[in-house]
């Protein structure tokens, strides 16, 4: 059995090369319908679907290389680990990571993506799976990490229960709630937005708290339209992420900050 979550187009056409290619297992892909963000060249989407799972220094803070760049490498001890898994729980991590670079930029974040959930099991237990040593090389064994996951929360606890650090693990997920109505309602109605996520890091700081941490609950209970369709088309603000130029400051080779609008049901781009 493997399962694939692509966060965007181009890791959805890797990871749907690669299922096509295989004989004799059970892949299945997790992805969205609607139009979403680009994170990554189709190139940078091949190696990070080759190794399954890995940090994203541009959305990180915790390198020292001032956000650009694309890899798997580490960069130094975190004092937080946002993790996602998932299109729609990326886009919710990455608004997340930005919000807490923007208020509390002493707080070191590191940002990791997964896209083969069995890279979360023990390599004991899965083909796919990391050794111990890998995998807290990148989550860190005494880090709090912050889980952003598609489905129901139960499943990453199960993937991770034997690991070092899985006492300072806590995922958002699938609470089934919700029915029709927007992308965002619903990762509010299950507690999986970027405003949920920032709390979970606030409640978990590493001793002593970052300066401006106790005025960020505020921040985030006056940021967030609820109830979301009592307001609706979702406010413009909640469907552009920034994020930070992969090639430095004063240049933008992509903007990773690409309208969203038919995602968020806003209306059309400014001119």
């Amino acid at each position: 059995m493997r399962l694939y979550l692509p966060p965007d187009a181009n890791t959805l056409l890797s990871v749907a090369d690669h299922c096509l290619r295989t004989r004799n297992y059970v892949n299945l892909i997790i992805a969205g319908k609607q139009p979403a963000l680009t994170y990554l060249t189709i190139e940078e989407a091949i190696a990070h679907c080759t190794r399954g799972l890995g940090i994203w220094p541009w959305a990180s803070n915790d390198s020292g290389n001032n956000g650009s760049g694309e890899g798997g490498g580490l960069g130094e001890d975190p004092d937080v680990v946002l993790a996602c898994a998932g299109d729609i729980p990326t886009l919710e991590a990455l608004a997340a990571a930005h919000l807490l670079r923007t208020h509390l930029p002493n707080l070191k974040v590191r940002v990791i993506n997964v896209v083969d959930l069995m890279r979360l099991e023990p390599d004991t237990e899965h083909p796919h799976g990391l050794s111990d040593r890998d995998y807290d090389a990148l989550f860190t064994p005494d880090k709090p990490v912050i889980f952003a996951f598609h489905g129901y929360p139960s499943v990453i606890h199960r993937l991770t229960y034997s690991r070092h650090n899985h006492d300072n693990l806590h995922v958002r997920g699938y609470q089934e709630e919700g029915t029709t109505t927007t992308p965002f309602d619903m990762v509010m109605l299950n507690g999986l937005d970027r405003f949920h996520l920032v709390m979970d890091v606030i409640d978990r700081p590493p001793p002593p708290p970052p300066p401006g941490s106790a005025a960020m609950p505020q921040r985030c209970a006056s940021g967030c339209p609820t109830p979301v369709w009592r307001h609706a088309p979702t406010p413009v603000s909640m469907a552009r992420t920034t994020q930070p130029s992969r090639n430095g400051p004063g240049r933008r080779k992509r903007e990773r900050s690409r309208w969203c609008g038919s995602l968020w049901s806003t209306p059309g781009p400014p001119a």
